[in-house]
């Protein structure tokens, strides 16, 4: 009779999922992006550069825009959309259910530190667990901590 080899299982928790960042949330990828200081949206003979509270390009605006209401016309331009804090927030939010349901730091949940390193780093960034420079992280740490977001 030959010896059976045993089986290891390794828990893998489930990711639970936080379906769209709070209010809390969004305010923190704000700080996190720009420090609440809007970048000034500027074209150097190329696509827009990041702008707004939330630092948006045009790919991303662009990336959310299709599940975005086409009635929905101030969203529909990105110049004036992404330096009006509300229409850039409904972009941001669009962007996260479009690409959300990413556990970007691998610790089996779905949080805004997930939302965040989403919106700064993108799906791949995301996927790649990649960092987010010092100042960002410390800005991120410390919203977190301020606005009791674990």
């Amino acid at each position: 009779m030959a010896a059976q080899t045993p089986t290891i299982t390794t828990f893998q928790p489930s990711a639970t999922s936080s379906p769209e960042p709070s209010a809390k949330c969004l305010a923190c990828m704000a700080t996190t992006a720009t420090d609440n200081i809007p970048a000034i949206c500027r074209n150097r003979g190329r696509a827009e550069e990041p702008c707004g509270i939330y630092r948006i390009s045009h790919v991303y605006w662009q990336d959310a825009l299709r599940i975005i209401d086409p009635d929905d016309l101030l969203a529909q331009d990105y110049g004036r959309c992404v330096v009006d804090d509300q229409c850039a927030e409904r972009i941001v939010r669009s962007y996260v259910q479009r690409y959300g349901g990413k556990d970007c730091n691998g610790d089996g949940r779905i949080e805004c530190r997930d939302h965040v390193g989403l919106h700064m780093r993108g799906p791949g960034g995301c996927h790649r667990q990649e960092p987010l420079g010092s100042l960002v992280e410390r800005r991120l740490e410390g919203c977190l901590k301020y606005s009791g977001i674990t």
